[in-house]
């Protein structure tokens, strides 16, 4: 991680299987990171985000994610900023394009990096009118789907901690032996 964010500083990391917990000796470093796109390491996104252990895990509700998303079966005429942003804001906002998107030099597929917020669905087809029986959908893949968590609306969270939890239990944490 050092090496990705280029440091000035040390960074001690953390993890309990599911979270990793970032502790940045430079606070220019920890500021710098916190301000900065999310990133992709083998296909998985790390979404960087302040804690405070009085919260839980997430002081923030995180409402937006970018996805890097592939469309296939895209018809020649949408290969263009127009069509291929046109099949975007079917998922979400268009951020960027990858290299050969943008070069139209593989048409296999369209990938496209999308901001997508959790109260739209992620469609599997998108259906095209007006081209005939050439080409009645784009096929849409993903390389990878975030958890929604549909009565929240919002893609990370801890159940417990979640104000739509009807199970949710108020008590002291001295109650818990904890102090």
């Amino acid at each position: 991680m050092r090496s990705i964010w280029r440091l000035k500083g040390e960074v001690d990391i953390k993890s309990d299987n599911e979270n990793f917990f970032f502790n940045f000796s430079n606070d220019l470093d920890r500021m710098k990171i916190l301000q900065s796109e999310p990133i992709f390491i083998k296909g998985k996104m790390f979404i960087i985000t302040t804690w405070d252990p009085s919260y839980g895990y997430f002081q923030e509700q995180i409402k937006k994610v970018p996805m890097w998303v592939h469309f296939y079966r895209v018809p020649l005429i949408a290969w263009t900023l127009i069509g291929i942003n046109w099949l975007a804001c079917h998922v979400g906002k268009l951020i960027c394009l990858d290299e050969s998107t943008e070069r139209m030099s593989r048409f296999k597929y369209a990938k496209a990096l999308i901001e997508v917020s959790p109260d739209q669905e992620l469609p599997e087809f998108i259906a095209i009118d007006g081209l005939g029986d050439c080409c009645p959908y784009v096929k849409v893949e993903y390389d990878w789907k975030p958890k929604i968590y549909s009565r929240c609306k919002v893609f990370v969270h801890e159940t417990l901690y979640c104000s739509g939890n009807n199970k949710m239990k108020s008590m002291d944490m001295k109650d818990c032996g904890v102090f």
